[in-house]
């Protein structure tokens, strides 16, 4: 497989080259990550290789073919020393300029709100803690049945600014009922308003993840200020149909990001406000009703390709709940080592080198919580709040 996937690369590499000079060619293009953590530290002391979600480095490679009216992308990647699917294997198709229809496993981040990238998230994340999609959620998101990526979607961009989509998931390579294919979807539009910013708003499909036969949604809005220059905030907040198969009434979040010189600002937060029945439970295990977390980092530019930058962040009771509820559509079981009774704090300082094409750096973080990843992240402590601590060494690419 290692030799048929060496092979296909530099076929597609001379194909590249034979096509340089036409409209439509073939490319190769890569991003990767790696976080090593030589020591971390709770009740024994611990070493293992990660990406910034857990598991292993990512080590990834893209392969994309453009024509005017058609194309195709292929993630691959080398996690672990073995060689599979990356995050999206997809075929789109222009049928003319405003029209783009797709088919395959498939993200769409035209109007993803993104801004919480930033501080852990990019280095060693603590299991609770929340990043993109805190505001408006990429098409394709997990929703609770534990479908992600979606299967086929059209997308509209009738006049400049505007953008609708329509996509359908959970449905590869497999035999469902029709309704499923309306009841998963996700729906949605922006428009971005010169010097002002972008509204957007979408309808994300649902079934309940116990039953599997009662559909429902969320509705998700926001808008992202862009008016102020060097500023990007985005505000927004999440309602669904049914608050009781959702275990949330809503959710509403911001995420913020200043640019000037040499140093950059962020800062984040979310409420989560619990459904009467999950209230109710809260209540009964001593938690809060509303989920709260909030954030703040910076980074600075020292020069010299070097970088420092840090991150401080509070999750409550409930906060951690709603992040566990959040890891379980994946994981398909709700891991109740990841709540924590007295909420969780969690910060980081690193340094980097930058490149043209990566970087390298270092630095230390500590959570009153615990670090994602496989088992060998589970770190044993004395008491559910001590405080963990990790020194992560960073690897990163891009071409």
């Amino acid at each position: 497989m290692k030799k048929a996937l060496l092979i296909m690369a530099a076929l597609v590499l001379i194909a590249g080259i034979a096509f340089a000079d036409d409209a439509a060619g073939v490319k190769i293009g890569a991003w990767g990550r790696g976080i090593f953590v030589p020591v971390m530290g709770g009740d024994d002391l611990l070493s293992a290789t990660h990406a910034s979600w857990g598991w292993n480095p990512r080590v990834g490679m893209t392969i994309t073919g453009t024509s005017p009216n058609v194309g195709f992308q292929v993630d691959f990647n080398g996690d672990g020393g073995g060689v599979g699917a990356g995050d999206q294997q997809k075929i789109w198709v222009k049928p003319i300029s405003m029209l783009t229809v797709q088919i395959g496993n498939i993200y769409d981040d035209t109007l993803r709100g993104n801004a919480g990238d930033y501080g852990m998230w990019n280095w060693l994340r603590s299991t609770t803690m929340t990043g993109e999609d805190v505001v408006f959620e990429r098409v394709g998101i997990a929703n609770l049945s534990g479908q992600d990526k979606a299967n086929f979607e059209v997308a509209l961009a009738p006049v400049d600014g505007a953008y609708i989509f329509a996509a359908a998931k959970g449905i590869l390579g497999k035999s469902e009922a029709t309704k499923y294919l309306a009841s998963l979807g996700q729906y949605g539009a922006g428009y971005t308003i010169p010097n002002i910013g972008v509204v957007r708003a979408q309808y994300i499909g649902e079934v309940d993840k116990n039953s599997l036969v009662d559909p429902f949604g969320i509705f998700n809005v926001a808008f992202k200020v862009t008016a102020v220059p060097n500023l990007t905030l985005d505000v927004g907040g999440k309602v669904p149909t049914d608050a009781k198969a959702a275990g949330v009434t809503a959710i509403a979040a911001c995420a913020a990001k200043y640019s000037m010189d040499a140093l950059t600002l962020n800062a984040m937060g979310s409420f989560i406000i619990f459904e009467s029945d999950t209230a109710d439970m809260l209540d009964l295990i001593d938690y809060s009703t509303i989920g709260i977390e909030a954030g703040i980092g910076a980074s600075y530019n020292l020069g010299n390709n070097l970088a420092v930058e840090g991150e401080f962040r509070y999750q409550n009771d409930s906060s951690t709940i709603y992040g566990a509820m959040k890891a379980a559509v994946t994981s398909g079981t709700l891991d109740m080592s990841q709540v924590y009774e007295d909420g969780v704090i969690s910060g980081m300082l690193g340094l980097t080198m930058g490149f043209s094409n990566g970087l390298i750096g270092a630095g230390i973080e500590i959570t009153s919580g615990n670090f994602v990843g496989a088992s060998s992240l589970d770190i044993a402590k004395s008491a559910q709040n001590d405080i963990v601590w990790a020194i992560p060494v960073r690897l990163e690419y891009w071409f």
